[in-house]
């Protein structure tokens, strides 16, 4: 499978530029401008950039001087050169032919409009256009791009995906419903896999649908239901499944650590951040169970995690009467308040590209009560 390298961090900052570009914010179109000069930038290191992105940045860019300085000769040319420019490179684009075709001809078969090929030729070879002309043209220009580029893109980016999860989901009813064969699912898991190797959206799509799944089934023996998803996604669709919503009331939580931690090798910052989401998830089930007390045995012990306490400090929660607030264990509170700001301190440390000996003061944090989230 070829792969194209793009100059935007992930899909969702590319929808946010598309967002921008056409919301009735001006200010909110500066800043996709402000992205793709960015995207530009990056993209002078060899990254390509679409021509239609670069345009529509040309275009909005024309629009705003426009508002901003008004019907100025200097906003006349500069929307007359934004408009040649567009109607020039899109034609150059189209000359596949041996014998090069007129602008209007390739302007009409590209299902822009004659009359912007013929004001096209008037702006570089006669009197520019008086402005409202021209407006009118950049606005067609943008609406031509915004149909066929951006939405055709945001169809393949944004709609096919929810489309993956839809098939993800019905694989994962069915597999509980055993009404598909366990080699089915793990041939249709695979064709997904190859699909989405790019992304990387099917390890977390599979585990919200396992999440659901897990939900509203009591009958299921988790460790045959987990099987194929763990045969073919492998470690990063485990580590999804314990870092997502599943722990947090599922009856089988105690149960999934257990088998998920059998399909892993964790290093230290795996571990805390399961930790954290463990103690995030409010289970007293969980934190109270053989299992998750074997998890911290074994890939917490000898860390600054203070184990005995984590465990004490559940003990008294899980006796703890329902008349009883949290004010009445405020030093058990405090406690485990600093075992999760270590667990943040660890973690950010993983991060940060400073030596580890970086101060305990230089590292945010960010504050929450461990014991409000546990009893909330």
């Amino acid at each position: 499978m070829g792969y194209q390298v793009v100059p935007w961090s992930c899909d969702d900052e590319w929808k946010h530029v598309f967002d921008c570009f056409f919301s009735d914010d001006t200010d909110k179109q500066q800043l996709a401008i402000d992205i793709v000069e960015i995207w530009r930038i990056r993209a002078a290191g060899g990254v390509k950039i679409s021509l239609a992105i670069q345009l529509t940045a040309d275009l909005v860019q024309s629009r705003l001087s426009y508002l901003k300085d008004g019907s100025t000769n200097s906003t006349c040319l500069l929307l007359s050169a934004v408009f040649i420019r567009f109607v020039s490179l899109l034609s150059d684009l189209d000359q596949v032919r041996k014998y090069k075709q007129p602008v209007s001809k390739i302007c009409n078969d590209l299902g822009i409009p004659v009359w912007i090929s013929e004001l096209r030729n008037e702006s570089a070879h006669a009197n520019l256009p008086s402005i409202d002309v021209t407006m009118a043209a950049v606005d067609i220009c943008l609406n031509y791009l915004k149909e066929s580029y951006w939405f055709p893109h945001w169809h393949i980016l944004f709609e096919m995906k929810y489309c993956s999860f839809l098939h993800v989901q019905k694989l994962t009813e069915r597999w509980a419903r055993n009404d598909i064969d366990q080699n089915v699912i793990k041939q249709e898991l695979k064709a997904l896999l190859k699909k989405d190797r790019e992304s990387g959206n099917l390890y977390t799509d599979a585990a919200k649908c396992i999440e659901n799944v897990l939900s509203n089934d009591n009958n299921i023996e988790l460790a045959l239901f987990l099987k194929p998803f763990v045969d073919v996604l492998t470690a990063d669709f485990v580590f999804s499944l314990l870092t997502g919503e599943t722990l947090s009331d599922s009856k089988y939580s105690s149960e999934l650590l257990s088998v998920c931690l059998k399909s892993l090798t964790l290093d230290q910052k795996q571990s805390l951040k399961i930790l954290r989401s463990c103690l995030r998830s409010g289970n007293l089930d969980l934190l109270s169970s053989k299992e998750f007390d074997d998890f911290l045995a074994d890939k917490l012990e000898g860390t600054k995690i203070n184990i005995g306490l984590i465990t004490n400090a559940v003990s008294i929660l899980k006796k703890r009467p329902n008349n009883v607030e949290i004010s009445d264990h405020e030093n058990v509170a405090e406690q485990m308040e600093e075992q999760l700001k270590e667990i943040e301190i660890m973690l950010s440390v993983n991060r940060s590209t400073k030596p580890k000996s970086q101060s305990r003061e230089t590292v945010e944090i960010v504050p929450y009560n461990a014991l409000e989230l546990i009893l909330n």
